[in-house]
Formats: C-alpha cells, structure tokens, sequence
C-alpha cells in the first residue's frame, strides 16, 4: 500500500522548522522505506526539539530496536510509560523486550501485572506486538513491524475516574487507541462536564474508526 504523503514536501516542512510536529509522519515513511538512518536522524532532532512528544518517543524506540540499540530503546520506552502509564503499544514493546534478554525477570513481571492492572481485557502479551523487519544483527533479535503494518490492538481498559481527562482522550487519539478513547470520553460524559467538546471528540473517533 503506497504512501498517501509527499515525501519531498514533508522533507521541506521539517527542514524549515525543527519544531514542527510533522517530524513523526516523516521518520514514520522513512521506516516504511526501509530507511532507518534517515528516520533516526529525522526523529532525534525531532526528539531534541519536542522532548514531551511521546508519539516520536516511542517511534525512536522502535528505530534504537531496529538498530539493535537496546538499551537506548528501553530507556525512552520506560520515559514514555512513567509519563502514561497507560500508552499500550510502548507497554508491549518493552514486554517483548524483556521477554527476549531471558533476564531481569522482576522488570518482566511488573510490566505484566502493570499491563493486566491497565488493561484487565488484554489478556497475555502477545508476539506479534513486533513482527515486519528482521534486525538482521544476532540471533536476539526482535522483529519491529513498521508503521503502516502497525497492530492496533482493541482493548477494554479499567481508570481511575480522575485520571479521565479530555488531555487523556487527545493522547490516546494521537496514539490511534480509538477504542481506549471512547471509553474515557463514557467516563466524561457521566460526570457531565464539556458535553458539547465530548461530542465532538466522539463524532472524531467515529469517523476515524471508519476510515
């Protein structure tokens, strides 16, 4: 399936403006490409300039998981989930990250129990989390599906209702974690507060639930 973005167009956008949030589409095609050099050094600076970006926090995991920098990977994973616990995608990837070294097993099993506390319907993590390229470096490798192979995984989440927030609903929709989104924007609704932005982001997450 082709790309629906001009890559030279998206190139000049960033080099304009380092700030610009367009950095995590460009480093997102350059892995669909296959051009992982580029995507690094695209999500770096990125990085360097929206340190509290989680969307490219996470892609520039991937790209150290790609690279076969583990350590570097994990480091922003575990950054991303003390920020939002409840980022489902960064959650499974340090899983299968753990799963993979055989060691540091208390690591292992509290990201488990944090997944089954967050996500009570998940069920076990699961392989195919991470499953396009080879790594093609030693035979610890992991496999990184890349972003328009992406599993959306749909999943029924239990919150601490103060932690509902239309903050909240806008990560989780940046995320494409539609389904997580509606169940908070249920929790806003019954407290009755900015029904008229709920509908709206309902309205949002439904039209994007059938594209």
């Amino acid at each position: 399936m082709g790309s629906n973005f001009d890559l030279k167009k998206l190139e000049k956008v960033f080099s304009n403006n380092f700030n610009s949030l367009s950095y995590t589409i460009l480093g997102s095609e350059y892995m669909k490409k296959n051009d992982i050099d580029r995507a690094l050094t695209v999500l770096q600076i990125g990085q360097e300039n929206n340190p509290d970006d989680l969307v490219g926090k996470y892609l520039l995991a991937k790209v150290y998981l790609l690279k076969n920098q583990i350590q570097k990977s994990k480091q922003l994973l575990a950054e991303i989930l003390d920020l939002f616990p409840l980022n489902l995608k960064a959650r499974l990837l340090i899983i299968e990250i753990l799963k993979k070294e055989k060691q540091n097993h208390k690591d292992l099993s509290r990201h488990i129990e944090l997944l089954q506390e967050y996500f009570p319907n998940h069920g076990a993590p699961k392989k195919a989390v991470i499953s396009s390229e080879s790594l093609n470096q030693q035979p610890k490798t992991i496999k990184v599906e890349k972003p328009e192979k992406e599993e959306r995984e749909v999943s029924h989440f239990s919150i601490n209702e103060n932690m509902a927030t239309l903050t909240l609903v806008n990560i989780l929709i940046t995320q494409k974690n539609f389904k997580e989104a509606l169940v908070v924007l249920d929790i806003l609704e019954k407290k009755g507060k900015n029904l008229k932005k709920i509908k709206e982001k309902r309205n949002l997450i439904n039209k994007k639930l059938k594209n």
